[in-house]
């Protein structure tokens, strides 16, 4: 809890003197990590998955950038990217959920509830809608 505290309060005080007084790419670079060094202390499995999406939306977003006309498949790599992010975040968050209702409307199915008791990750609602 005290790590928490201290960790809001350093990272605001630094992106406030970095942002204000000289923002460039090294300020950039100083919050990715703080931001990297918080999820690695949650939990290191959730920064991993924090990363492979995020590298995932820059790739896709260069692809989408990188083809000179707009055509159908930039539609195609957007709604690719839209998909990636979405299924995170059904996968992590309402997997219990759909599968409990599932069962109610069709009660022969069965399931290992173990398989999908799987713990949230830090603030996967903001890392999939912020992108």
């Amino acid at each position: 809890c005290y790590f928490v505290l201290l960790y809001l309060y350093l990272d605001f005080y630094h992106f406030l003197l970095l942002f204000f007084l000289n923002h460039n790419k090294i300020t950039d670079y100083i919050l990715l990590t703080g931001s990297i060094l918080f999820y690695l202390w949650g939990e290191p499995y959730f920064c991993f998955i924090a990363l492979i999406s995020s590298l995932i939306d820059h790739w896709i977003c260069k692809l989408i950038f990188g083809i000179s006309n707009k055509n159908i498949k930039n539609k195609f790599y957007l709604t690719f990217g839209i998909l990636i992010n979405l299924s995170l975040l059904i996968y992590y968050k309402y997997s219990i959920f759909l599968l409990d209702n599932l069962i109610l409307f069709i009660p022969s199915l069965s399931y290992s509830p173990n398989f999908f008791r799987n713990i949230l990750p830090i603030s996967i609602s903001f890392i999939t809608f912020e992108k």
